[in-house]
């Protein structure tokens, strides 16, 4: 023990600790499981929860079972207790807590997510107290980077490790190992500074490969096509570029020039590759890079007509928003149709926007609290490196990249992909910059806690991650199964189908993802067996899911549908329910094509063909090309006796599907009329 009473050797706990976080900043940015039906985000989010809480668990236990605890003292840890707990009180009030405690399907992001995200920053300024454990977060955080380069290139040519993601091997927008190519340019955004100050750090193998990984990311970069990512990468180095002409980094110019080298080298080289390519992804490099200022069109029209409907429903809860992964129910009611106009109908989850999505989750608090501690973070970063030691430069080239992050995510959002390394390079950014502290006794803090607290504590963390080991295997069971119950669809086996997700409903039942497809099988299987009972099971699966999420207009859809079908053998209440299903599904959507066209048919089965037009008609507005909304439009107008009509809407629908047999049959019928 040292005078302070902190220890003077590193216990098994906080060697175990140390590895789990090594672990989780190498395998975070790589791992993906085919086996599971999300691929990628569901094994990056259980890593994440078991790695950080482990450490977090295999830390606190062992100090509090050695009788003192050893907190961090860091710039920004009372923001960031400040964003926690804003989180948690979002999360305890929201109306779909389960969802926003674990999180949605293809997000994961709920309040298990958030938290882990701080547990990495907390983790890192604690651990790394010295120039050695420092060096080697800084190796483990750069490893991934070259793999995840080398595998983005491959994709633009058509490799596809998982072939049913790319079963054409055509070109597409790379995204390695995070599974969007907008995550894949945050993750270069992020990893260029932080690249060019590993090269400048490091030695021998190490700066050959920083060098290596350097050229293959902003190719990667290049090939994402991210805009957004562009712009970051940009921001990123134009911070860094005044704190490279520090006395000690101008030593080292023959350094300098070779990293300026090797990004014209990879530049040229993404130019050339892009040129091989039979057929291109998307655009030119250079023309999507100067669409940037085409605000008028595009994605930029789509954020900017999207962000100032959002800035209005944050007038509903200023203070702590939602919750986490509830952003989809408030806003579709509300979003306009300009909106729908620009995308269609498609579902917004996130406002592309990280700092908006913060607001409407967490609230203006949280947000506060947020920016609080991240600008908070990268100030004394950059303060320190006005001393202009090569370990404060260090600091200040990871603080660089995750301005990077930063200005990217204005475009996009947190995912479990990208967001826990962006909080590791700032914990990291702080450990380099203070380390002429190391010896000082000024960066923890010795608690001594009585036998009964320590017990008390080891008995509070292991119950913790037992909780979060179990979220993390229910979310890769039920993944799995998901991911069984759709090959056995597309093999045409629908029972085996139903049998699996329901499996993968009983092990993460809060994603209702896999109730809308178990739900959707017992339903295909009591319309082609005329079972009733198979309806009921489906109606029953999809009531229990609208507990979870009353806000999903798919889930009423699909229960219309089902009463629909059930509505020719069970009379008139059944009509009056699948009615109700309709309307809900419309006042969570009102621009959603399939409530437009089942409310359609069963105002057609009612005979009340005037009220199945005006349906017809309103979907159209936003789909005017949907094959059966046509259909039904035509149909309507032929029982009311508008054969003109009915022959023009029966011809549009042959138009836009010129195979579909009953719009075919029908205009035959008009025409012979």
């Amino acid at each position: 023990m040292t005078a302070d009473g902190i220890p003077s050797q590193h216990g098994p706990a906080e060697r175990a600790a140390w590895v789990l976080l090594l672990l989780l900043l190498v395998l975070l940015p790589l791992l993906f499981l085919p086996q599971t039906i999300e691929v990628y985000i569901v094994p990056k989010a259980a890593a994440l929860w078991v790695l950080a809480f482990g450490a977090w668990a295999a830390l606190i236990g062992g100090e509090a079972a050695r009788g003192t605890l050893l907190l961090p003292k860091a710039p920004g840890l009372r923001a960031l207790a400040g964003f926690c707990l804003a989180a948690i009180a979002a999360t305890t009030l929201s109306s779909t807590p389960a969802i926003s405690f674990l999180g949605a399907f293809m997000r994961r992001e709920g309040l298990l997510s958030l938290l882990a995200y701080a547990a990495v920053y907390v983790l890192v300024v604690r651990l790394a107290l010295t120039r050695q454990r420092a060096t080697r977060l800084l190796q483990a955080m750069i490893l991934p980077a070259l793999p995840t380069g080398v595998y983005a290139v491959a994709q633009t040519f058509g490799f596809e490790f998982v072939p049913e993601l790319n079963p054409a091997h055509a070109a597409v927008r790379a995204y390695g190992f995070l599974g969007n190519a907008d995550f894949l340019g945050v993750y270069a955004a992020l990893l260029l500074p932080i690249l060019v100050v590993a090269f400048l750090r490091l030695d021998g193998g190490w700066r050959v490969y920083c060098g290596v990984a350097l050229f293959a990311t902003v190719v990667a970069l290049l090939f994402s096509y991210f805009r957004g990512g562009w712009l970051g990468a940009a921001a990123g180095i134009v911070v860094l570029a005044p704190m490279l002409g520090a006395r000690k980094v101008r030593d080292q110019a023959g350094r300098l020039a070779v990293i300026g080298a090797v990004v014209a080298a990879a530049m040229a080289t993404s130019f050339g590759l892009r040129a091989l390519q039979p057929r291109s992804a998307e655009t030119g490099f250079a023309r999507r890079a100067a669409s940037i200022a085409e605000v008028g069109t595009g994605t930029a029209a789509t954020r900017l007509e999207m962000w100032p409907t959002v800035l209005s429903l944050l007038e509903e809860e200023p203070l702590l928003g939602f919750g986490p992964e509830t952003f989809r129910g408030r806003f579709m009611p509300i979003r306009g149709e300009a909106l729908v106009r620009l995308e269609g109908t498609a579902r917004w989850d996130r406002p592309h926007n990280a700092l908006l999505y913060l607001a409407t989750s967490t609230g203006l608090v949280g947000l506060g609290f947020y920016l609080a501690f991240s600008v908070g973070v990268m100030l004394f970063v950059f303060r320190r490196a006005r001393s202009g030691a090569m370990d404060t430069i260090v600091g200040a080239g990871l603080a660089a990249g995750v301005v990077g992050a930063f200005v990217a995510d204005l475009f996009l959002f947190w995912t479990p992909a990208t967001t826990p390394i962006v909080f590791a390079a700032l914990g990291l950014a702080v450990a380099f910059s203070r380390l002429d502290e190391a010896d000082s006794g000024d960066l923890v803090l010795a608690v001594r806690t009585p036998a009964i607290a320590g017990l008390g504590l080891v008995l509070l963390t292991a119950a913790l991650l037992m909780g979060v080991c179990w979220a993390a295997v229910a979310s890769l069971r039920g993944d799995w199964y998901a991911e069984l119950g759709r090959r056995a669809k597309d093999r045409g086996r629908l029972a085996e189908s139903v049998f699996y997700y329901d499996k993968a409903v009983s092990s993460s039942p809060w994603v209702n993802d896999y109730r809308w497809r178990a739900a959707l099988g017992w339903e295909q299987a009591g319309f082609v067996r005329a079972d009733p009972e198979a309806l009921a099971v489906s109606a029953s699966i999809l009531r229990e899911g609208l507990s979870y999420d009353p806000f999903d207009e798919h889930a009423y859809v699909q229960l219309g549908d089902v009463y629909r079908y059930m509505a020719s053998r069970t009379g008139r209440d059944t009509v009056r329910l699948a009615h109700q299903a309709y309307r809900r599904a419309l006042a969570r959507d009102p621009y959603s094509t399939e409530a437009h066209k089942g409310l359609a048919r069963l105002l057609m089965s009612s005979k009340d063909y005037t009220g199945a037009l005006r349906q017809a008609l309103r979907g159209l507005r936003w789909d005017p090309e949907n094959r059966d909304l046509l259909f039904l439009a035509a149909q309507a107008y032929e029982r009311t006796g508008d054969l003109d009509r009915a022959r023009e809407y029966y011809a549009r629908a042959t138009e836009a599907d010129p195979t579909y047999g009953p719009a075919l049959e029908g205009l035959r019928r008009v025409e012979g009329r």
